[in-house]
């Protein structure tokens, strides 16, 4: 299986990411979304989990640069971010994340939700939305 690709810039953030992953995820990790950008030349990651916190802009281009080859035009790119907002929420799915997760805090299992559902979304039937709160796949999700 090909590994996820991680991008988080912050130290810590990207510290922690790792420790919550690694006994459950093969996943490479960049600190930033251009040594991303370079390292996708090099696998084909079934996933991408990328930091928006920072520097939403650059993620937003990352995301419109993986779209440009056909091999990443239909690779899962998931938005994490600590404490989203409604308007960035909005903003991310309508930018075409597939997903915008909470960073976890303390409880990891809505980003091992949505990495396992996004992981095997293109399977069929028993590959529903990932039911979780945390979890945005469409404007639908915000609570009214």
């Amino acid at each position: 299986m090909n590994p996820l690709l991680v991008v988080e810039e912050d130290p810590e953030s990207l510290r922690r990411m790792k420790e919550l992953l690694r006994d459950r995820y093969c996943a490479l990790y960049c600190r930033t979304t251009a040594d991303a950008v370079a390292m996708l030349a090099g696998f084909q990651p079934h996933l991408i989990l990328l930091d928006v916190t920072r520097r939403p802009a650059d993620a937003i281009d990352f995301l419109r640069t993986c779209r440009q080859f056909p091999n990443y035009a239909e690779t899962p790119v998931l938005a994490v971010m600590a404490n989203p907002g409604e308007a960035d929420i909005r903003s991310f799915l309508a930018a075409g994340f597939q997903a915008v997760v909470s960073r976890p805090a303390s409880d990891p299992s809505p980003l091992y939700r949505a990495i396992d559902h996004f992981s095997r979304a293109g399977e069929g039937p028993g590959a529903g939305p990932p039911e979780a709160q945390g979890i945005w796949t469409t404007a639908a999700d915000l609570p009214p």
